[in-house]
């Protein structure tokens, strides 16, 4: 039992399922008669992906069952052909008429298959830019297959606004024309009259006053009119019957030249080359954006050209209207009416707009929303031009005031000659002033360079008369007890050793006090090369060993190997001696000293170098003093050595000369540690 219960429960959810997923009938009953139809609840729809089936594959009943209802919200067909299906019900006795507006696909087939025959009711092509289809539906069931096919895939925002605005809309325009026919004739007769009167008055003001202006104008006019009268079938009916490219070249291309005119006459209105030039790029780019449907059109683009032209006029209008409001400030005239004018108009376009896709409902005025607006816009234009043209009169008359104004600009004019005078007066002491107050500068430039003159002499008589005359007063002693033979051999060669010293120490000083003297007068030359630092450091550490060996002192060198550095040789030599001379000097026996050299963290273009000793050390005081030329000092070494206190001025002259700085860390009795840079190839040398 429970057994059939089951069959009986999966049987009806089966045929509610089949019930549910079948898509209803459109059913057409005798009265419905002008009657607007929504299709979406009755269409079906089929993916061709193999963009090979036709009618008659299409009708076989295993491809029949492939068919299912339209969900238009999560549609996302990226195949190049669909098939939809329409199931209709006449109940009439009496065929109907049925008008189809298609959407802008490339290419589209209408089949109509009934009990008695199955035939191809209609075919177009977007490059026949026809918008509506008329068939006649036959009475009792019949079938509609609508074979939409593509070049390139077909995308939801192609097909949704198709379908659910323009794909099949009844006897909904006719029945709208036959109870609106009076009001839309009037409005179309209305219009057309407002145009000519408009065009005629403005081509007369256009030959009389000769302004590009009213060109512009009124080529809207007539570029607008055109489109218009066309649109609404007035050319048919009083002209002649429709060229089969009526759409392009009655319709679409007036309609391209009439919004170029539109950014023409408001950039030449506003004048914004002048006024605003920015704004004028802008709307110059405008027209090439315009002008660009002519491409279209000459290479036979016709499938995207109404759409395309649809933007690119939506983006003019909106760029018309911004261009306006931004003008308001900038323009010296009134342009009141224009910007009303074109705030009127494109609130006539958006009427149109929401009416042509149903936000709102249709009634003559919404249906003429933009041509309302246009009316409003081309006579507000009007009064625009007209006041334009007050402006320029009350220019001339201002003109004509200022003509008079300029015999007392004469007497102005003199007055400001004899200002003039006096401002050059006044200029001339100026110069004089500032002359004065160069040379003051120059002087005391001078004076300092007196002051650093006297520094430099009196530091060479301080040498002069302490370092060098001590030794040579030694020497002068040692020879006259050598005279009076009162001293013994070993005596004699304990104080020729002893000579020996001081001459070597003398001629250490003499060349130490040579280089900073020629340093100081600005006479040396700088012949940089580049310098092996490990070469040269081992050079002078084998220079400075005996002294090293007998004060028992370790030299060491932690130079790396290819070490280099972009100095001149001598410079470099003498820093470095006097650098290893001064930490022996200062280290106590069993002390070290320690040459090494590193990368500089901040530029690797240069070479640091540093001397360290385990020494006496300095004091705060002392560091401060070392490298100024306006203090003279020595100190002596640990064993009574003495020197000049040119060692280091002269380190720093020839590190600066090199394009390098020099500085010192040092701790009281535990050692000092001197560094200098120099930089690894050529570079600007800075002081």
């Amino acid at each position: 039992m429970f057994r059939y219960f089951f069959l009986f429960v999966f049987v009806c959810l089966t045929v509610i399922q089949l019930f549910a997923g079948n898509t209803p009938t459109l059913v057409l009953n005798p009265t419905d008669h002008y009657k607007r139809i929504s299709l979406l609840p009755y269409l079906q729809i089929l993916v061709d992906s193999t963009t090979q089936k036709n009618l008659n594959a299409i009708l076989l009943p295993t491809v029949q069952k492939q068919f299912h209802r339209l969900d238009i919200e999560s549609l996302d067909i990226k195949a190049k052909s669909i098939w939809l299906r329409l199931d209709v019900d006449n109940k009439s006795d009496t065929a109907k008429k049925i008008g189809l507006q298609f959407g802008y696909f490339e290419h589209l087939t209408i089949y109509l298959a009934s009990d008695t025959l199955t035939k191809k009711v209609a075919q177009r092509s977007f490059k026949r830019l026809e918008d509506v289809e008329y068939v006649m539906l036959p009475p009792h069931k019949s079938t509609f297959y609508f074979h939409i096919n593509r070049s390139q895939p077909i995308y939801i925002s192609q097909v949704k606004p198709a379908i659910d605005f323009a794909f099949l809309h009844g006897e909904y325009y006719d029945y709208f024309w036959e109870t609106n026919k009076v009001g839309l004739r009037y409005f179309s007769l209305l219009f057309i009259g407002a145009i000519s009167v408009m065009l005629c008055y403005n081509l007369i003001l256009l030959i009389i006053l000769k302004d590009k202006n009213y060109l512009y104008y009124v080529l809207c006019l007539f570029s607008f009119g055109i489109a218009d009268f066309s649109e609404r079938g007035l050319y048919e009916e009083l002209v002649a019957p429709a060229p089969p490219t009526y759409f392009l070249w009655l319709i679409l291309i007036p309609v391209i030249f009439y919004v170029l005119f539109q950014l023409l006459f408001t950039r030449s209105f506003l004048d914004l080359p002048k006024n605003m030039p920015f704004l004028n790029k802008i709307a110059l780019f405008l027209c090439f954006l315009v002008g660009s449907n002519f491409l279209l059109i000459a290479f036979g683009a016709y499938e995207y050209l109404q759409i395309y032209l649809m933007i690119c006029s939506g983006i003019a209008n909106l760029g018309i209207l911004c261009i306006s409001l931004l003008a308001i400030r900038k323009v010296k005239s009134n342009i009141t009416f224009y910007l009303i004018g074109n705030i009127l108009y494109n609130i006539g376009v958006i009427i149109y707009v929401l009416d042509l896709f149903q936000v709102i409902e249709s009634n003559i005025y919404t249906v003429n929303g933009m041509l309302v607006g246009n009316i409003l816009e081309m006579m507000l234009f009007s009064l625009a031009l007209a006041n334009k043209i007050n402006e320029a009169k009350r220019d001339l008359m201002e003109e004509k005031l200022l003509k008079e104004q300029e015999k007392k600009i004469i007497i102005l004019e003199q007055n400001k000659l004899l200002e003039e005078k006096v401002e050059q007066r006044t200029y001339e002491l100026q110069e004089s002033n500032n002359k004065l107050q160069q040379t003051l500068k120059t002087v005391e430039l001078q004076t300092e360079e007196l002051v650093k003159n006297n520094l430099f002499k009196d530091k060479m008589f301080s040498i002069i008369a302490h370092d060098l005359r001590s030794p040579l007063g030694a020497l002068k002693g040692t020879l006259a007890l050598l005279a009076i033979d009162a001293l013994s051999k070993e005596e004699i060669n304990s104080m020729t050793n002893d000579v020996k010293r001081r001459l070597d120490a003398l001629d250490v000083t003499l060349n130490d006090l040579l280089q900073w003297a020629k340093s100081q007068m600005q006479g040396a030359t700088i012949s940089s090369e580049i310098i092996d630092i490990q070469e040269n450091i081992n050079q002078k550490i084998a220079l400075f060993l005996p002294i090293a060996e007998d004060k028992k002192i370790t030299l060491l060198n932690h130079i790396p190997k290819n070490t280099i550095a972009y100095a001149d040789l001598n410079q470099f030599r003498a820093i470095i001696r006097n650098l290893i001379a001064n930490a022996i000097k200062f280290t106590s026996p069993n002390g070290v000293v320690i040459v090494g050299a590193e990368e500089e963290e901040k530029d690797t273009n240069f070479v640091t170098i540093w001397v360290k000793d385990t020494g006496l050390g300095m004091k705060e005081e002392q560091m401060k003093q070392l490298f100024e030329n306006k203090t003279h000092f020595t100190t002596r070494g640990t064993k009574g050595e003495k020197g000049t206190g040119l060692g280091l001025l002269l380190c720093k002259d020839f590190v600066v000369q090199n394009g390098g700085r020099i500085w010192v860390k040092s701790e009281l009795n535990k050692g000092s540690c001197f560094y200098f840079t120099l930089p690894k190839s050529p570079t600007k040398i800075s002081n």
